[in-house]
């Protein structure tokens, strides 16, 4: 096991606040959405690299793709993503995937997942899609999910200060993806009727539904590693051999 960053702090390496990590061939990079910043080491070592700063966003999620870091900001951007090169330098935003999201500025979390040097796939968490965009900002595929939930409307509320859009919420959520080879596979928790977490898998880039794995009794998640599942629960790790039925 390896120890990455330093004390907590604002320091060279140091970390106020983690959202998500991203590795690429020997390259680790930390999101710290407080310090708007992310960290870079060396996976094989640990050693501090150095970092890029992200003032134009506070990062939520990050994925680097060939030699860029594509970054999903928190807040009601009218773009979702910021592209940076590894040096720290600000490219580009992008990324429209409704037109409610464009008209209200809506915040979109979710999930992101690299497809080689050159696209990522978005997986919203709370819509039943999956988009695909280059490293040009063009969305270049889109396709529906199992279920093909709609993107839930935010709720409006009239302030004296103006109206306010505030985030929706969902009793269904794509909690992780994992790409491996030409398949994507997509986690979603299930809390109505009971809680429930499959699975799903689907052929990349056109998007054909595969299978699905149920995962039960997992009250934090799961994760897919080749043949095996990872069940997260409150104290333990459990470890599943998935078998063809």
């Amino acid at each position: 096991m390896k120890r990455y960053g330093g004390a907590r702090g604002q320091g060279p390496g140091e970390l106020q606040s983690i959202v998500d990590f991203s590795i690429h061939e020997n390259n680790l990079w930390i999101a710290d959405v407080r310090q708007r910043r992310i960290l870079h080491f060396d996976v094989a070592t640990g050693r501090y690299l150095g970092e890029v700063q992200v003032p134009e966003i506070h990062p939520l999620r990050i994925v680097q793709v060939g030699p860029y870091l594509i970054v999903l900001g928190l807040g009601p951007f009218e773009e979702l993503f910021a592209q940076y090169d590894t040096s720290g330098r600000f490219h580009r935003r992008f990324g429209i995937v409704t037109d409610r999201q464009y008209a209200k500025k809506i915040g979109m979390s979710g999930q992101l997942a690299s497809l080689g040097d050159t696209a990522f796939v978005f997986v919203p968490l709370m819509a039943g899609y999956a988009f695909i965009f280059d490293t040009t900002g063009t969305l270049r595929g889109r396709f529906p999910l199992l279920d093909e939930r709609p993107f839930p409307d935010s709720r409006v509320e009239d302030r004296p200060e103006g109206r306010l859009y505030i985030a929706p919420t969902s009793d269904t959520l794509n909690r992780n993806i994992l790409v491996e080879e030409n398949q994507l596979y997509v986690h979603t928790a299930y809390r109505k009727p009971v809680r429930r977490l499959f699975i799903d898998a689907y052929l990349l880039p056109e998007g054909r539904y595969v299978h699905s794995i149920e995962v039960a009794n997992a009250p934090l998640g799961a994760l897919l590693g080749g043949d095996r599942v990872y069940v997260l629960d409150d104290t333990l790790v459990a470890v599943l051999r998935l078998r063809q039925r």
